[in-house]
């Protein structure tokens, strides 16, 4: 199982770096509309927001993608997972009809995940953008109110610009501010993580109609190991254990065959 859990790290910390370079992408954009003749200027600022609007747009056309292609792995893991875990071989044609009914599954998963992703691409757009509006504001007002040259007043601007940490953030419910990328990492993390719980489940009910599970975690004085899970229930009980199931959360559940030979 600690494989699975790695692998689900695998693929958000490269869903994390994709974020890091596209954020690198729209703020060196905006610092190139800081420099040249037209610098911080109203002219500056539309080839900015296209240029942001552009990057952003590719962003998400690329992770659209990269979604499908996971969630389907993890598809597959999940089943294949489920059945050496009660030491049966899946034959192709049962993994085949199973992969049909967790197609729904599937775009639910990507779904969530997309949204999310677009949601905070946007959000760093906006972000980016305002605070590009916001130094042409002050380069404006300190060219009148200290009576120097647009130029030096641009300069100075773009220099607290890159001493400042305007990387864009993620704003929890709570007030809470993280990096965009570690937001995006714990969302697909998360989306992942579930989707194969979901669809390890699934397996376990459909194929050979169980009814429980098993809380397993790498660490067995954890709280949540050994924990019993109904997952007859529509959520496959897993809304009894969502403290055991954060973001980040290592704990994952089993059938019961696969922790008794543990």
């Amino acid at each position: 199982m600690k494989i699975i859990l790695d692998e689900f790290d695998r693929v958000a910390d490269m869903a994390s770096t994709r974020h890091a370079s596209m954020i690198n992408a729209i703020v060196m954009s905006s610092r190139r509309g800081m420099v040249g003749h037209s610098a911080l200027s109203p002219i500056a600022g539309r080839g900015v927001k296209r240029n942001l609007v552009s990057i952003g747009k590719s962003a998400i056309d690329m992770e659209e993608g990269n979604i499908l292609d996971d969630i389907e792995s993890f598809s597959q893991i999940a089943v294949t997972t489920a059945f050496n875990h009660l030491g049966v071989n899946a034959p192709k044609h049962h993994t085949n009809a199973l992969s049909e009914l967790l197609k729904a599954s599937e775009e639910a998963s990507s779904t969530y995940l997309l949204g999310s992703i677009t949601s905070q691409v946007n959000s760093d757009v906006n972000q980016t953008l305002k605070d590009f509006r916001n130094a042409a504001l002050r380069a404006m007002m300190k060219s009148d109110l200290n009576r120097i040259s647009r130029h030096v007043a641009n300069d100075i601007v773009l220099r607290e610009e890159i001493e400042a940490d305007r990387r864009p953030k993620f704003t929890d419910r709570v007030g809470r501010r993280i990096s965009s990328d570690l937001h995006i990492r714990r969302e697909w993390r998360k989306t992942m993580r579930d989707h194969f719980v979901q669809a390890y489940l699934q397996t376990l009910t459909t194929s050979f109609g169980i009814s429980e599970a098993i809380m397993w975690h790498p660490d067995v004085t954890h709280g949540n190991y050994g924990r019993h899970l109904a997952i007859t229930e529509p959520d496959y009980g897993l809304e009894d254990i969502g403290k055991a199931l954060h973001p980040n959360a290592r704990a994952l559940p089993v059938a019961q065959k696969f922790m008794e030979a543990a």
